[in-house]
């Protein structure tokens, strides 16, 4: 989480609200959640260097889809609708696309 505008308090008001998120958040599954202290004003942020350095490492542990399976096609609802035929609601993941006719 990012503690924004860190350089127009003191470190008092920061440590406080560090308290404060860290009360808000203990019961719940966020409570090992990082705080990064964020200063926009200065080029060498080393709070926004550190959020960013921990994104990149939370996206790179991310599990990625298999590019070599096939198309696989999502339907979250399919219903029919008189004289306009079967409306699908659908999302797509990577692969291959196979074509099939459909039937109404």
């Amino acid at each position: 989480m990012a503690v924004t505008k860190t350089d127009r308090v003191d470190a008092a008001r920061v440590r406080e609200v560090h308290e404060q998120i860290e009360a808000l958040l203990a019961d719940g599954p966020l409570r090992d959640l990082p705080l990064f202290d964020t200063d926009a004003t200065q080029a060498s942020d080393t709070g926004g260097a550190a959020l960013n350095a921990h994104l990149h490492a939370v996206a790179a542990s991310w599990r990625r889809r298999r590019d070599d399976g096939f198309f696989r096609l999502a339907v979250d609802r399919v219903f029919y609708v008189c004289r306009a035929g079967h409306h699908r609601h659908r999302h797509g993941v990577r692969g291959a696309r196979e074509r099939r006719s459909a039937t109404c």
